[in-house]
Order: structure tokens, then sequence, then C-alpha cells
């Protein structure tokens, strides 16, 4: 297996692609949901349904460390943005919420330390046929 390069810190916000250090499982999704509801509906504005069952998505490192080192360290992280299935393109507020995620380590039901990023509260602003685009990053300095 291959380890990561390590980057400079210029490079922080570079992309790095190597497929065979890592994998992304998204192990829970949406498969639909309910767009906001007209602010007319209450006072405080818009009726919000997150998002359910909420995004999961693990992270497989294979850097070959039994230990798993990469569960505990607080520089992993996961963006989530959303396309439209007919590439048009989107208003920037579509998709509101936490769109950010840490890495939590989490016990599965095989008994085993499980490294997720949990997206738990997203709401989509406008009705369409969308799908969710997850991105990893890992912060490095050199």
């Amino acid at each position: 297996m291959q380890n990561l390069l390590p980057l400079r810190s210029a490079e922080l916000t570079g992309i790095v692609h190597n497929s065979a250090a890592y994998d992304l499982i998204v192990a829970q999704q949406p498969s639909d949901g309910r767009a906001l509801s007209s602010p007319r509906r209450n006072a405080r504005g818009a009726v919000k349904w997150p998002l359910d069952p909420p995004c999961v998505v693990e992270l497989i490192l294979h850097d070959n460390d039994p230990s798993k080192a990469y569960l505990h360290s607080p520089y992993w992280f996961c963006t989530i943005e959303i396309e439209a299935l007919n590439h048009e393109s989107l208003k920037s507020d579509t998709l509101t919420g936490t769109l950010t995620s840490s890495l939590h380590k989490v016990k599965m039901h095989d008994s085993r330390d499980h490294g997720v990023f949990v997206f738990g509260d997203l709401y989509v602003k406008y009705p369409g046929y969308f799908r969710l685009k997850f991105t990893v990053f890992e912060m490095r300095q050199g």
C-alpha cells in the first residue's frame, strides 16, 4: 500500500488524488427529502425538514497501521456539496445546514472502530433532483 506524500504548508489547499490510499464509502444516505416549506407556514420562518436518514460517510485509510491512529486525528474533515442531476447551475444556498464534518470514531455493529463523517442537519431549500458530492481533506504541515 502507498502512504500519502507529505505536503508543504502552501499546499494545504491543493488537491492530492491518491485513490489507492483511502476509500470513502457512503454508509447511509437519504433517497429523497422535503424542500423547506413556505415562510408563511409560521411566524418564525420556513419549516425545516432535515434530510432523513442523515448522510454518513466512512473513511478507510490504507496506511498499514494496525492501530488505526487516523481515527483519533483532528485533522481529517469532509465537506458536502449538492449537484443537480440535469447539470443545471444551482443557487449557492440550495443546500444548507452543517456542510462540514470532522472525523468521528464510532464502534459499529461489527464491534470494530470505524471513522465516519456525519451530516445530520442538512436542508434542501428548492425542489429538484440532486446528488450529493463528498470531498475529504487532511490538514498537514511540512
